[in-house]
């Protein structure tokens, strides 16, 4: 049975990703000092932004398509040899390995 502490938390979610969600970067508010961090965790971000939406069957309100969004923005950083990769080395986005992994499982998860 689902407690109404639960129900108010994924509400919560789903209201904070329906407001902040962008295909173009991490959303996440930042300190001044950590500003660049947000560039190290986007290929996280889209494949954890592409499940969430996915798996828990949400749309974005005002007729946007959260998966045109995100795959055509995946698709403008793909590099030409097919890979993925980002230029912060924070939590190893800069290893094609890692970017291009997430990158594939996030539009994997935009299939209509």
């Amino acid at each position: 049975m689902q407690r109404p502490a639960d129900a108010e938390r994924r509400d919560a979610a789903r209201k904070w990703l329906f407001l902040n969600f962008t295909a173009v970067m991490h959303p996440g508010h930042y300190i001044k000092t950590h500003k660049s961090n947000r560039d190290a965790v986007y290929y996280y971000y889209a494949a954890s932004a592409a499940r969430a939406f996915r798996d828990h069957k949400l749309e974005l309100p005002n007729g946007r398509d959260w998966r045109d969004e995100l795959s055509y923005e995946l698709a403008k950083r793909q590099a030409k040899d097919g890979s993925w990769s980002n230029p912060v080395e924070l939590v190893r986005e800069n290893d094609p390995i890692v970017a291009t992994s997430n990158a594939a499982l996030a539009l994997a998860r935009c299939r209509k």
